[in-house]
């Protein structure tokens, strides 16, 4: 079963799709505190927190960022998602967008990129 998708707050949607406002959220974490504060998400949120990098991926909006929270999540994280059958079809869609934007990374770079999540 796929994940309800999340409704937009009407605060939010004020001044920013949903989508935005948890990118400028997570902008606003200090990149050193980021592991340490995904860490501690509860679970219910993990599978909506998913959803959005899902979209930030297919957007290509601060790439960077968004595939290292999307490691952080799936290294904290891996046991609960690898037996959640709700999770697969966007941990796969995960997959094909990061390997191909880190695949662009390695051409733009020149560097080895051999991440393989599902």
């Amino acid at each position: 079963m796929i994940p309800e998708k999340p409704k937009p707050d009407p605060i939010i949607a004020e001044n920013h799709n949903v989508f935005d406002f948890v990118l400028s959220r997570l902008k606003s974490i200090p990149r050193a505190d980021l592991e340490s504060t995904l860490k501690f998400l509860p679970y219910s949120y993990v599978e909506r927190f998913l959803y959005y990098l899902e979209h930030l991926v297919r957007k290509e909006k601060e790439t960077e960022l968004v595939i290292k929270c999307l490691y952080l999540i799936l290294k904290s994280y891996e046991a609960q998602l690898a037996t959640s059958q709700s999770m697969v079809r966007i941990i796969y869609s995960l997959n094909i967008f990061a390997k191909r934007k880190l695949q662009n990374y390695k051409v733009e770079f020149g560097c080895v990129v051999g991440y393989d999540w599902v």
